[in-house]
């Protein structure tokens, strides 16, 4: 009982590598350039990983558009673009969420961790704000005055790869970034569980652009209330279906969900 305690309702095992965030950097610098190292090392690190199964052709069959692969060229545009984003998009917004969520009362401090439960339904929380607020944003910047003035770039590849996730405009990533940080700013949780969201939001992103639908993702086994990876991508390659994050219910509610058509690259050459 006492070891079960200690990993659900005690931070004692969970607590580690937030003390050695809080005995290494002072709060502000929690609340701010730690957290932008956070963002973006999030995204490099997740989109290399993808790179290197693109690169070296590992997963050929769970490809979803398997006979179109990014080229080195593609990369180093969004390698570039991810320069302009982060530092004219993401950057600026590092050093102005978090302080507004330390006014607001957010906690920085150990005594304060919350429990495995409260960290885990508030990550939750976000997930389904952060959803919503995406369809709905997402869906507006699709509107054709906006989407030439803001929304076009994200959609140069309609094969989309993981360091895709961010090829947006600065303004297009400020105003998404009002759905990413809305569940925290609703909440209020302690600043390691907005820590964690971030990571988790990032590596979301990123793997839902990725192109492969491997057969163990979670998704597979939502009952379809879980898009995923072939939710996304359908979106990237139609434009006018799937404008969620991640679940699926938004789109089927308000009828703009589809499905990519089986067998649609049957007889296609690959493209590089």
């Amino acid at each position: 009982m006492e070891a079960v305690n200690a990993i659900f309702f005690e931070p004692g095992l969970r607590h580690l590598w937030w003390s050695a965030l809080t005995s290494t950097f002072s709060e502000w610098a929690l609340f701010s350039w730690v957290f932008f190292i956070l963002v973006i090392s999030s995204y490099v690190v997740s989109g290399g990983f993808f790179w290197v199964i693109d690169h070296f052709d590992l997963c050929p069959s769970y490809k979803i558009q398997k006979t179109r692969y990014p080229k080195n060229s593609d990369y180093w545009r969004c390698i570039a673009k991810l320069f302009w984003t982060y530092t004219f998009g993401i950057f600026p917004l590092s050093f102005l969420f978090p302080p507004v969520l330390g006014y607001l009362g957010v906690s920085a401090a150990m005594k304060d961790m919350p429990t495995l439960p409260v960290t885990l339904w508030h990550l939750f929380v976000c997930l389904v704000i952060e959803d919503f607020m995406h369809y709905v944003l997402h869906r507006a910047l699709h509107h054709p005055k906006l989407y030439k003035l803001i929304h076009k770039d994200h959609h140069l590849h309609t094969y989309p790869f993981g360091l895709t996730a961010v090829y947006a405009s600065p303004q297009e990533v400020s105003i998404l970034s009002m759905a990413t940080f809305a569940g925290p700013l609703l909440l209020q949780p302690h600043l390691s569980t907005i820590y964690l969201w971030i990571i988790l939001r990032e590596l979301d992103a990123v793997e839902s652009h990725s192109g492969y639908d491997f057969p163990w993702h979670p998704s597979n086994f939502s009952f379809g209330m879980w898009g995923a990876v072939k939710f996304h991508d359908y979106h990237h390659e139609s434009q006018l279906k799937n404008f969620a994050s991640r679940f699926t219910v938004w789109d089927k509610l308000f009828g703009t969900y589809g499905e990519r058509p089986e067998n649609k690259d049957q007889g296609r050459k690959r493209v590089q």
